[in-house]
């Protein structure tokens, strides 16, 4: 972009919707576990994304850049890696979901207790 009044407002508008996920993640993970394993299961999501993505991204990201010609090539194929959280999450909820109207003595809500 030539303009970076637009760089800015689409930079802001892709980090905003890029961290809209995290309330609905950080819910499903406090909903699927019974109460008393809350702490424990934020604590171990917190490590699991320290240790799957901010760990080791500088470190594939800076490779990317030292073996491709250009750097934005990088950049392209490091938000397409974005993909991949989108057909994980569609296949985690289609797999609930039948799983859920598989089951015939289910009383409760999808994601358990009905108020958290």
């Amino acid at each position: 972009l030539e303009s970076y009044s637009w760089f800015i407002g689409l930079m802001f508008a892709g980090q905003y919707l890029a961290f809209a996920a995290i309330p609905t993640i950080n819910g499903v993970l406090l909903w699927c576990v019974p109460a008393s394993s809350r702490a424990l299961s934020m604590a171990l999501s917190v490590v699991g994304i320290h240790l799957l993505g901010d760990v080791p991204s500088p470190v594939v990201v800076g490779a990317m850049l030292e073996h491709l010609p250009d750097p934005r090539i990088v950049l392209q194929l490091v938000m397409a890696w974005l993909g991949w959280c989108l057909v994980f999450w569609a296949a985690a909820s289609v797999l609930s979901r039948r799983r859920h109207a598989a089951r015939s003595d289910v009383t409760q809500p999808l994601l358990g207790e009905a108020s958290v």
